[in-house]
């Protein structure tokens, strides 16, 4: 993709090169000062093969070693950053706070799987800016299924808080300097300026107890207009209640390695808005009704043996119809992260589902009569006696 298709793209705010001057050749000569020093495996191991190290020109402790950032603490500049005038003089030239700013090394042949930093995203008001300073056509950074074209000198920003990956297939390593900024004014204007649509930043939500106080409010009132506005504010609070359970589950499909992605559906797939298309959820935010019926189809991917999960697209029963009996067990496993994700049992097993068997379903379970449960076991993933503990989420 070219940069001007990224441009052009801007305005989904997802990713966009942002206008900086850079002197590329002045941070080359800092990076080179920076490569004599001891650089530090990154610190998430489970998220990357191959080399990917970092070290920090601003960190919690104002060492250069300290990688991992905690939330709500100051930052401060290491020593390393004193000695490196150009990567100070560009720190310099963004006028906004910086929070975490580090070299970032990736070796060649090296994978950084796909992952998310959540709270990374422009309307979270703390937000990520990569500058590549070594890198070549061979690596593909990608984030929400786009790839970006980044090159040397080059600044770009992105919504971190999508999935992304980065993978090197070149023979060289990759070196970028990544910043943490938080937002202002001026970082509104910069991204503006860029294409970002400032428009599209939804404004934080009323919190719930305002809204609970409101209502109870409006019911002293007793009138056809409070009660008009008691079922707005009821309505507002059970869809953000159930944005905030749909998140949970999506985090937990990301912590046990259960792809998904937003996109397009057929209209008529099994469950309103949902479709597996290889061994991915797609998700239709238009046409999805329940969703608590995304645990169900990640329960249906979870439960297959790993090298059937590709061939899973559709309806199980059709395109692995040796499998249309592990429903019980989906419908368990399903129960089993429902509990564990503590979420209430009528938002996953609800009533709209289940070919009308959902109140019984919940009954059964929580008389701890767990139907299909040595199927569950047998396939490796509890002990009967520990359930609904699961010793793993995928066969």
């Amino acid at each position: 993709m070219e940069t001007s298709q990224v441009q052009q793209r801007a305005r989904t705010t997802t990713a966009l090169q942002l206008p900086l001057a850079v002197d590329l050749s002045g941070l080359l000569a800092d990076l080179e000062h920076c490569l004599g020093t001891a650089w530090k495996a990154h610190y998430n191991k489970f998220d990357y093969e191959g080399g990917w190290e970092a070290i920090a020109l601003r960190s919690q402790d104002g060492t250069s070693t300290n990688l991992i950032p905690m939330h709500d603490r100051a930052f401060f500049d290491t020593p390393l950053l004193g000695e490196c005038p150009h990567f100070q003089q560009l720190l310099d030239s963004l006028h906004c706070p910086k929070k975490s700013v580090r070299l970032l090394r990736q070796a060649a042949g090296g994978e950084i799987k796909t992952h998310r930093d959540q709270g990374l995203g422009y309307a979270n008001g703390e937000f990520r800016i990569h500058i590549p300073l070594v890198t070549h056509d061979r690596v593909d950074f990608v984030v929400a299924g786009e790839r970006l074209p980044m090159q040397p000198g080059s600044c770009w920003y992105a919504d971190f808080s999508q999935p992304h990956s980065v993978h090197n297939r070149g023979e060289s390593d990759r070196i970028h300097l990544v910043i943490d900024c938080t937002r202002n004014a001026w970082t509104d204007a910069w991204l503006e300026d860029a294409g970002f649509d400032m428009a599209s930043l939804v404004p934080p939500p009323m919190p719930e107890s305002t809204r609970q106080q409101m209502i109870l409010s409006l019911r002293l009132l007793a009138t056809p207009t409070a009660d008009a506005l008691i079922a707005a504010l009821e309505t507002e609070s059970a869809a953000l209640e159930s944005a905030h359970l749909q998140q949970k589950i999506l985090d937990f499909l990301d912590e046990i390695g259960i792809s998904w992605r937003y996109g397009s559906v057929p209209e008529d797939t099994f469950l309103p808005g949902l479709e597996v298309m290889a061994g991915e959820i797609v998700i239709d935010r238009d046409r999805m009704l329940y969703p608590g019926d995304i645990l169900h189809e990640a329960g249906h991917i979870a439960v297959l043996p790993p090298e059937k999960r590709p061939q899973f697209s559709g309806n199980v029963k059709i395109v692995l119809p040796e499998h249309e009996g592990d429903e019980m067990a989906v419908i368990l496993w399903t129960f089993a992260a429902a509990k564990h994700l503590e979420l209430p049992l009528r938002f996953v097993i609800h009533d709209a589902g289940y070919k009308g068997s959902a109140e019984w379903l919940r009954a059964q379970f929580e008389s701890r009569n767990y139907i299909a449960l040595p199927l569950l076991a047998w396939m490796g993933l509890c002990d009967k006696d520990a359930f609904p503990q699961m010793k793993k989420w995928l066969r």
